[in-house]
């Protein structure tokens, strides 16, 4: 992950795109499957904790 983020300055829209894209996933997952809800919470939050900047 740590080469993702600090990779090429080219990827970053895309590389931000698929975060948020994910994080949508995630959240729809805890809305419909609640049986997956503490793993699905656990990666919300470790995904929101370090919020790379892909773009910079």
């Amino acid at each position: 992950m740590s080469q993702l983020i600090e990779g090429s300055v080219a990827f970053g829209p895309i590389l931000e795109r698929i975060k948020d894209e994910y994080e949508l996933y995630l959240d729809h997952l805890l809305t419909t499957q609640p049986e997956y809800g503490t793993q699905v919470a656990e990666q919300l939050k470790r995904l929101r904790r370090n919020q790379p900047n892909f773009s910079t």
